[in-house]
């Protein structure tokens, strides 16, 4: 009965059912970091719906450690109870985090166990093989003494150096042989050898309810209830979504350094040849993107977000409203690209590196050292956007004018229609050739904040101020070309 595991529930619960497969909630196909932040966004949403019980539909064949570590911390820490529903089979890993569960309901044909830590590359030599057995024989003891399960055959499914014996002890039925060499001295007898050494424990359903560690059979979900005591229940499936699906697809790093990437070249050929407004369009759509992927990751928070968008407020603001000669453009600046670089670290890694909520987990840190490593392609991307705007003389907020030092007279009276002037007739300011259409007055098309359009001539030019803003319909004087756009002021009083 659930009330026998500290599981009460209310006449007409609650209750959410999450998946975990190997098919539907993982990337790999296993337990991995996607599932893993997959179940805690799951957690976190039963909780702020007030579930009264958790049900963990299991159908996995195990996966990473370090992921099934940080599952079972989740399922410890929530506030809902949690229990496992094991649908096939729970293996490996997946046998840890049903051994998280406070009680464990199996289909019939189901089996659970076979956890012994592997290596990918090979078996573990000598003193690692003993050493990770000793850690997770620790690890299945700790969840035994939390949830009530018999600690000898856990240690069977994680360590195949001992032997798993049932005794007549009624109050210690398992043991393990070493422990079972000391309890016979004491007139113990065996009654049935569980495992043998070399082996590792699988358990079928059936065996699993004989050894106390599965407390029910259940043939469906509607059993389960039954079994539970609630058949009228309500019961919410909590399956990957297909938002969910689309960014498990996009999850990989290298998508979200690709999108800022293409997030800033939209924004370069948007100052490049301004007035579209597609350029600003794009960027602030890959970015979406980036923040959106983030959070599924469980990396980018309120704060981030919060950060870029006003960091991107101020920024507009110096382009468009108020230039402050470079103030609100630095600052902003800089709070977009520490937002880009935030929105990679897992969102508890920063309280932990500051010591504001204990030590970092393993999984953290795994996940801080990938993040670092992305967050440094992404920044030197932000640093090769810079140095390219820098080299096409474009204006950046908080930078101030960043020009050529020499400018191609011909490219646009060439491109144009605007008559080259003979050589002996071009001035020399500031040792730069003087442009064919320097000197020349047109109208402002549309406002100038820096950039914009102008009409000269009959014809329309991409056109940049270079000094305040200036309304559209305003005579304005033209100084000369920064690569195919012209560079203008306010044209004096005649």
């Amino acid at each position: 009965m659930p009330w026998k595991r500290g599981v009460t529930l209310p006449p007409n619960p609650k209750i959410v059912l999450i998946p975990i497969s190997d098919t539907d909630s993982s990337k790999y196909g296993m337990m991995d970091d996607w599932q893993a932040m997959f179940l805690e966004r799951r957690l976190r949403q039963a909780q702020r719906e007030k579930a009264d019980l958790i049900i963990l539909e299991l159908d996995t064949h195990g996966g990473s450690l370090l992921a099934c570590e940080k599952m079972i911390a989740d399922v410890a820490a929530c506030k809902v109870p949690v229990i496992a529903y094991v649908k096939t089979h729970a293996l490996s890993a997946g046998a840890l985090l049903a051994l998280g569960c406070k009680m464990i309901v199996m289909e019939p044909a189901s089996a659970l166990g076979s956890a012994k830590v592997i290596n990918s590359m090979g078996d573990f030599d000598t003193a690692m093989r003993q050493k990770e057995d000793g850690y997770m024989r620790a690890l299945v003891s700790g969840l035994c003494d939390r949830n009530g399960y018999p600690h000898a055959i856990a240690k069977g499914m994680v360590d195949s150096n001992i032997e798993v014996i049932e005794t007549n002890d009624s109050k210690r039925r398992f043991m393990t042989d070493s422990e079972f060499e000391i309890a016979k001295k004491g007139g113990t007898t065996s009654v049935r050898v569980w495992k043998q050494k070399d082996q590792i424990l699988s358990l079928s359903a059936q065996d699993a309810l004989n050894t106390g560690v599965a407390q029910g059979l259940a043939a469906n979900t509607q059993e389960l209830l039954l079994g539970l005591g609630v058949p009228g229940a309500t019961v919410i499936r909590q399956d990957i979504t297909s938002s969910e699906v689309v960014a498990r697809f996009l999850s990989n790093p290298l998508w979200s350094v690709a999108f800022v990437i293409v997030a800033l070249l939209a924004l370069f050929l948007e100052m490049k040849s301004p007035g579209h407004g597609v350029g600003y369009a794009a960027f602030a759509f890959c970015m979406g993107v980036f923040f959106w992927l983030q959070f599924f990751s469980n990396n980018s928070g309120l704060i981030e977000v919060c950060l870029f968008g006003i960091g991107a407020l101020l920024v507009a603001v110096e382009l468009f409203i108020l230039p402050t000669f470079g103030a609100l453009g630095f600052a902003g600046v800089a709070m977009v690209i520490v937002s880009i670089v935030l929105a990679y670290l897992p969102e508890d890694a920063l309280p932990g590196l500051l010591g504001m909520s204990g030590t970092l987990t393993d999984f953290t840190k795994h996940r801080l050292i990938g993040g670092m490593q992305f967050a440094s392609l992404s920044l030197l991307a932000i640093i090769a956007f810079m140095a390219l705007v820098w080299w096409r003389g474009i204006k950046v907020p908080g930078f101030g004018r960043l020009e050529l030092s020499a400018v191609n007279a011909g490219t646009i009276g060439s491109e144009c229609g605007l008559e080259h002037a003979p050589a002996a007739s071009r001035d020399v300011v500031d040792n730069r050739p003087r442009h064919p259409a320097a000197g020349r007055t047109g109208v402002a098309e549309t406002n100038l904040r820096p950039s914009g359009k102008m009409r000269l001539d009959g014809r329309t030019f991409d056109a940049v101020s270079e000094g305040d803003f200036i309304e559209a319909g305003s005579a304005v004087e033209v100084l000369g070309a920064i690569g195919e756009v012209l560079r203008v002021r306010r044209a004096s009083p005649a």
